[in-house]
């Protein structure tokens, strides 16, 4: 028998493994930067598409495909290396089975019989193998490990799209008047607020209780309400990513006009701490009761979500 197997990458193969490792070892360095990175805001280019807990699994993972990109270049570079070697392609010849047998057979000596016989085989079987490999390359497939890369480098994600959806202000109507009379608690010293925080306290009534009538310190977003001397401060909430991000809000309202202020411009509000039911609803929203507009302070923006 005689064997022949070429075994064959055409050119096109390697040059799909090449594409293919290049591809997934920038999308390795591309998760570390977006993981590592901040923007001109001081923010984590990571944290405008998911949340905090989800950041080192990305960087880890980032750095894990880095390695398996390495690792099947080294091998790619190996089995090159095999196949421009000589005497890659062998052949195995076997020539068997040659039979010529010839038997007289002289039985007691008896006359006229003579059996000659000559039994002549000859087999040759002969096998030739060959086995061509040629993967075609398919440029297209490389489309969707592409758009994380061409995304990173046109600047997204980034804090102005994320935020664009909740650029409307917030209509919500409050019972009462504008101004209410509050008993001041706690000497009129600030506390540092969050907006979870005031969000989970509008729907206990102890915690209501307890909080109405201190004096609350609150870093958001502008969103004009339609007067000058009421406006919308929020963030945005993200539990997950930014799909299943929404909006929480803390009406601001003041004796005095607040103005060259613009929609979306970071602000910092220090204000009388109040809870105020909605109209026709049976829910509270959180206000901060302002005695003048230097309660309301430009600040350097922030990430757009609270976690």
């Amino acid at each position: 028998m005689a064997h022949d197997h070429d075994h064959h990458h055409g050119s096109s193969y390697y040059l799909d493994q090449l594409c293919t490792i290049a591809a997934c070892g920038a999308l390795g360095v591309i998760a570390i930067l977006m993981a590592w990175s901040r923007d001109a805001s001081g923010n984590v280019r990571l944290s405008y598409i998911l949340a905090p807990q989800f950041h080192t699994p990305v960087l880890v993972g980032g750095v894990a495909l880095i390695l398996l990109a390495a690792v099947r270049a080294v091998c790619i570079w190996q089995e090159a290396g095999r196949a421009g070697a000589p005497g890659h392609a062998h052949e195995h010849g076997h020539d068997h089975h040659r039979h010529d047998h010839a038997h007289e057979h002289a039985h007691h000596d008896h006359a006229h019989h003579e059996h000659g016989h000559d039994h002549g085989h000859e087999h040759r079987h002969e096998h030739a193998h060959g086995h061509d490999h040629d993967h075609g390359w398919t440029p297209a497939r490389y489309a969707v490990l592409m758009l994380p890369i061409v995304l990173f480098f046109l600047n997204l994600p980034n804090s102005g799209f994320s935020a664009e959806r909740f650029q409307p202000g917030f209509n919500t109507k409050l019972e009462g008047e504008s101004l209410q009379d509050v008993k001041t608690k706690g000497g009129g010293q600030a506390i540092d607020l969050a907006f979870k925080e005031l969000s989970n306290a509008a729907l206990v009534p102890e915690t209501r209780a307890a909080l109405e009538g201190q004096t609350g310190r609150l870093k958001g977003m502008f969103s004009p309400q339609g007067s000058a001397k009421e406006f919308t401060l929020f963030r945005v909430k993200m539990n997950c990513c930014a799909a299943d991000a929404i909006p929480l809000e803390v009406r601001i309202i003041s004796a005095e006009n607040i103005t060259k202020i613009d929609a979306k411009q970071w602000v910092e509000v220090e204000g009388q701490i109040q809870f105020r039911k909605l109209v026709g609803k049976e829910k509270y929203l959180p206000v901060l009761q302002l005695k003048s507009a230097d309660q309301v302070k430009k600040i350097a923006p922030l990430s757009e979500y609270e976690f």
